[in-house]
């Protein structure tokens, strides 16, 4: 690896204000961005940790009867907190990877990151949710705009990702050998 500055910003404001920085690049999970410094096929100057915002952590279902997951929140939370609610979203949670990916790997870094092997862009997708980040909605069809490509700006930030919950709903995914 190379030398590189690390910020670890506590609210999304200071989060996107250190992401305006030359070569700055956020860190949530860096379950994607790690080996891929590791490897030099990334450079940034600047990684902005994203991990000790609290605002985007947690699993709530809102008012309107929506799911909310905060951006940073990590697979094995959104496995053990959806669950009562969103019983399929839950299971596809609980089978990301390994237990070391699902203990830091996060449901906005995922998404964000649109690696076509990743399980949250097709429960998204299917789900019809919203993905909400520190300037606007944008709706998961519009969103994803090809692989590892998404309608994300320079600077934004995912917050939130926002799931209508179905009566029923299933995920399946072909283990690896």
């Amino acid at each position: 690896m190379y030398n590189f500055d690390v910020e670890k910003p506590t609210s999304v404001a200071d989060a996107v204000k250190a992401l305006s920085r030359d070569e700055a690049q956020p860190l949530s999970g860096g379950q994607t961005l790690i080996p891929t410094l590791k490897a030099r096929l990334a450079m940034p100057s600047v990684l902005v940790s994203l991990s000790g915002i609290r605002e985007m952590q947690g699993v709530r279902l809102a008012d309107d009867g929506r799911l909310c997951i905060g951006g940073g929140t990590i697979h094995r939370a959104v496995a053990e907190e959806a669950k009562p609610h969103y019983p399929g979203l839950a299971s596809l949670a609980a089978r990301i990877g390994d237990p070391a990916v699902r203990n830091r790997g996060t449901i906005g870094g995922s998404v964000a990151n649109n690696d076509p092997s990743a399980c949250y862009p097709a429960g998204v997708l299917a789900s019809g949710a919203t993905i909400v980040t520190n300037s606007r909605e944008i709706e998961a069809d519009d969103f994803f705009q090809g692989m590892f490509s998404t309608a994300l700006e320079e600077g934004e930030i995912i917050t939130e990702v926002k799931f209508p919950v179905p009566e029923k709903a299933r995920y399946e995914k072909f283990i690896q050998p």
